[in-house]
């Protein structure tokens, strides 16, 4: 990227270096020189080291004294040429949109990539592909807030839903949509990206927004494809992000829908339960699992209590378990742990511990809660 400045009054025999020296009125052009050629300067504002002047150069944030060391002129220019948040222009190749005879979808594809970077070059912002998480918030600050209409993400949901600020313009109109139909449009685009959606960092909130604002039974796609293979059910109770997807769907779907889900992960629930990730799938089947569901994971608590209890995850499941089992299995469970010192200590100093000892001894009566209490007291003695 480079700027030339040209005075009304510079003789042509100059070199660079006095040109650059000369009036602070002097006009400014800045330009990019790209494989010999030049792209104009709408676009300079799309190129990194521009991207970078502006972020450093942000009205909000005091220049540095770095700043004067830049051609006279520069500064405001690069300023110019940012502009509002780009808004997706649809309307463009909306007749595109539909898949020609030979069943090819390439093109309408390229069409909306063309779009995109149409808008971002009339406005001197990057493409919605370029653009990062933190230029993603910084964007939604300064656009502020405003509600993105169904029509502008139709047609290119899951290209846009894998980019920071893409997700965040479907989240909006998913929230902004006027009817359940108009929802629904939208995640239709989504079937057959289930699992790779709930694995992306960015399209795996489109998932979960789709799961809390649209009806359980419109969501069934969703559950249909993560339950398609078993494996995928336990990767997914698993991942940083699709556990998320998992626990919307157990607590806003029915039992009956999810039951193909959590058929499975009961199968690995002893495993899951000391998982960084798996063991919230565990506590949220604990809270929302039908009666039988419960009472089967009760009891694989009370089975592995000795492994769970020193785990900093599993300490959770155990608290789960002791507060959201039947009345009778959260007394098997309490006594399970009671009725072996050793294990009651390890639970107390487990991270998570002091939660469940708590609901542990809510549970306990007579005797038996005496006892724990006595044991609990001659371990703080002993530290």
């Amino acid at each position: 990227i480079t700027s030339s400045r040209r005075p009304s009054s510079s003789p042509a025999h100059l070199p660079a270096a006095s040109a650059m020296a000369s009036p602070a009125d002097a006009r400014v052009d800045l330009k990019i020189e790209v494989g010999g050629g030049v792209l104009p300067a709408s676009g300079a504002a799309q190129c990194l080291p521009a991207r970078f002047l502006l972020r450093r150069l942000c009205p909000k944030v005091q220049r540095g004294n770095w700043a004067r060391y830049l051609p006279v002129g520069a500064a405001d220019r690069l300023m110019a040429l940012a502009a509002p948040t780009p808004t997706w222009r649809i309307s463009e190749f909306s007749s595109l949109a539909t898949p020609s005879s030979s069943g090819s979808c390439s093109q309408p594809r390229r069409a909306f990539r063309r779009c995109c970077t149409a808008s971002s070059a009339s406005t001197g912002l990057p493409s919605w592909a370029d653009i990062s998480e933190d230029e993603a918030e910084s964007a939604s600050s300064v656009s502020g807030g405003q509600c993105t209409a169904v029509g502008d993400v139709l047609g290119c949901v899951w290209e846009i839903a894998q980019h920071a600020m893409g997700t965040r313009r479907v989240q909006d109109a998913l929230e902004g949509a006027r009817c359940e139909a108009e929802r629904v449009d939208i995640a239709w685009e989504l079937r057959g990206h289930v699992s790779k959606a709930m694995r992306c960092p960015h399209a795996n909130h489109i998932l979960q927004k789709c799961i809390n604002t649209m009806r359980p039974e419109n969501v069934q796609f969703i559950v249909d494809e993560i339950a398609e293979r078993e494996c995928l059910v336990t990767q997914a109770a698993k991942h940083r992000y699709a556990c998320r997807v998992v626990q919307h769907l157990l607590r806003r779907c029915s039992h009956a829908q999810v039951g193909g889900i959590t058929k499975v992960l009961l199968k690995d629930a002893d495993a899951l339960a000391c998982h960084t990730f798996g063991s919230y799938v565990v506590q949220q089947m604990l809270e929302f699992g039908s009666e039988d569901l419960r009472r089967d994971l009760s009891r694989m608590v009370q089975r592995n209590v000795q492994i769970l209890c020193p785990h900093a995850c599993g300490s959770r499941v155990v608290r789960a378990a002791l507060e959201h089992a039947a009345a009778e299995d959260r007394a098997r469970v309490a006594c399970a742990v009671a009725h072996q010192p050793e294990v009651l200590r390890q639970l107390a100093a487990a991270k998570n511990g002091e939660a469940a000892i708590g609901k542990l001894l809510d549970v306990l009566q007579g005797s038996e809660r005496e006892c724990a209490i006595a044991s609990l007291r001659d371990e703080a003695s002993r530290v």
